[in-house]
């Protein structure tokens, strides 16, 4: 076996307390080469031995099914071989400290290994780059290295053959020469004390491409319902999940065009539609951080909107944003209630804190999610109401019924104790809430009739998951009711079409005085699926015109 890259590296991860080994091996069966990278991963307080071990096992995985022998890989420090029984960790120390230099043999080829030197993981461009719009790296993840230090090389080429360098930067803004290009950028990464690693480069999926004109969309029949601004005691709410770039991929949506599969297309687009719904509030999710930052919170503003926005869990680049018409309301607070961060902190969800205990395997699924409720308190200057916005996205996947359950009990006992709280600093105020958001759970999965009822049985097959005993008691204090009912269609992909989204409001002090019809199913079905040329998002947005009653005269705490 021939091999051509005879570097290897060897990193100590201090949050997984592991060591891993990575290099390339061309690998030759059934007379075809081939690359391949081969991983090794174990405990960092394991031996050389296991370490051996697991690069064996990885080695014969890659060469083939039918390959089960020991593969004679020996670590050396300074040409004498590692002691088998070294602990790992002790061995990437002592190498560092002292700057020993460390190989690998094996198949009698030598590699030179370098010990934690930064590197590039992954690194992705968009799929499609427009003349004239921002491009940067829509994938980039480092080890001993970051963004910051490193450097950044643009390319163009019409072939991919001869390369010319166009620009360098994190960021790059195609000019109209680079249309009709492929573009590729290189990154050197380098440590914070200036260690320098690999290049690392990718090249884009796609020639450059001109923005073209938008069409007319069938979305713009909609704004005929919301051509006037509401007043006084009357508000327009939109909820919205615009669809992040980073769940975009020419997989998922193949029978959509490139451009419309843009971003910067899309959010163009996003952009002319919701400025024609003239709301007071607009709730989004699967908002991309970088594009709010440097698109959305600017664009609305210029309409006459302020905005908060959050990460997803505070760790993911997309979250919620919330949009609200900055004369007509008055920006009170806001706050994120990252679930699994706060789920044992408040003594509010003590409960929910109980059943989790009480079942390890729930308790494992319900701490992994990113699920936040994002939280905004609005004095509207016309009526003196308090408005009080919930927005949230709960978990995805469809088998998580039960988790969706458990996380919606724990945010509507939030947005209850902060309507408690502001009815009693604001005695004479009305205080309503609006509770928004891409809930993942059809009207006939447990989720919907819990939130209308309050309550749902113990016995019920989604909360016998969360308890075997029927001792899950999940409700909640409101009288909710769903603004725009169950529409058929919220989300329309070739895998799912359905009812996702809600707007739900406390039907004891507000009065849905008009909804935006959806797009109706034959206008849906025209496409294979959403997003497409004339739908930037795969959801639509639910919209509903709300009138806020006079002020309760009591309150149940």
């Amino acid at each position: 076996m021939n091999q051509k890259n005879k570097i290897a590296h060897l990193r100590k991860c201090e949050y997984t307390k592991t060591c891993e080994l990575r290099f390339d091996m061309l690998i030759r069966a059934n007379g075809t080469e081939e690359i391949m990278g081969i991983k090794s991963q174990v405990k960092s307080t394991d031996t050389v031995s296991s370490l051996i071990a697991e690069i064996s096992n990885r080695v014969n995985e890659a060469i083939g099914p039918n390959s089960s022998n020991p593969i004679d890989a020996v670590l050396k420090v300074n040409g004498k071989t590692v002691n088998n029984t070294t602990v790992l960790m002790d061995f990437v120390k002592n190498v560092t400290t002292n700057s020993l230099t460390v190989t690998l043999s094996i198949f009698q080829h030598e590699y030179s290994v370098l010990i934690n030197f930064p590197c590039v993981k992954q690194m992705r461009l968009p799929s499609v780059i427009y003349v004239g719009y921002p491009t940067q790296l829509v994938k980039l993840t480092f080890f001993n290295a970051s963004k910051k230090t490193s450097k950044f090389i643009w390319y163009k080429s019409l072939e991919q053959q001869k390369w010319v360098k166009v620009g360098e930067g994190y960021e790059y803004v195609p000019t109209v020469n680079d249309g009709n290009h492929f573009l590729k950028v290189i990154c050197v990464p380098f440590s914070e004390f200036k260690v320098k690693g690999s290049p690392f480069e990718v090249i884009s999926e796609h020639k450059v491409i001109e923005l073209t004109e938008f069409p007319r969309c069938p979305f713009e029949v909609r704004h005929q319902y919301t051509k006037q601004k509401l007043k006084k005691n009357e508000l327009r709410i939109v909820t919205y999940n615009i669809l992040a770039d980073k769940y975009v991929d020419n997989i998922r949506y193949s029978y959509c065009s490139p451009q419309a599969l843009g971003i910067h297309y899309r959010k163009q687009l996003i952009l002319k539609e919701v400025k024609g719904y003239n709301a007071d509030i607009i709730c989004m999710q699967e908002v991309d951080e970088l594009h709010f930052k440097s698109f959305f919170k600017e664009k609305m503003q210029e309409l006459g909107y302020k905005a908060v926005f959050h990460r997803k869990g505070n760790n993911l680049p997309e979250g919620l944003a919330c949009f609200f018409d900055s004369l007509r309301f008055k920006l009170l607070s806001f706050k994120q209630v990252v679930l699994r961060c706060e789920v044992e902190r408040r003594k509010q969800f003590s409960e929910i804190a109980h059943l989790l205990n009480q079942n390890q395997a729930l308790k494992h699924e319900f701490m992994k999610q990113n699920t936040s409720l994002q939280v905004i308190v609005l004095r509207n200057n016309d009526s003196n109401n308090i408005v009080i916005v919930g927005n949230t996205h709960l978990f995805y996947h469809p088998d998580a019924n039960h988790i969706r359950l458990l996380q919606m009990f724990m945010e509507t006992k939030f947005l209850y104790s902060m309507k408690a709280r502001y009815l009693r600093e604001n005695p004479k105020s009305n205080v309503v809430v609006l509770f928004c958001g891409d809930f993942n759970s059809d009207p006939d999965k447990s989720l919907y009739p819990a939130i209308i009822n309050g309550t749902i049985d113990p016995m019920h097959p989604n909360c016998l998951q969360i308890s075997e005993s029927g001792g899950a008691r999940i409700y909640h204090k409101f009288f909710f009711q769903s603004a725009c009912g169950t529409p058929k269609y919220t989300n329309f992909t070739p895998t799912y079409k359905g009812c996702l989204d809600y707007i739900f409001v406390e039907k004891n002090s507000v009065t849905v005085k008009q909804v935006v019809p959806v797009p109706d199913e034959n206008e849906l079905n025209r496409y294979e699926g959403l997003p497409n040329d004339y739908y930037p998002s795969d959801h639509v947005p639910l919209i509903a015109d709300l009138v806020i009653a006079p002020k309760l005269k009591k309150f149940t705490n």
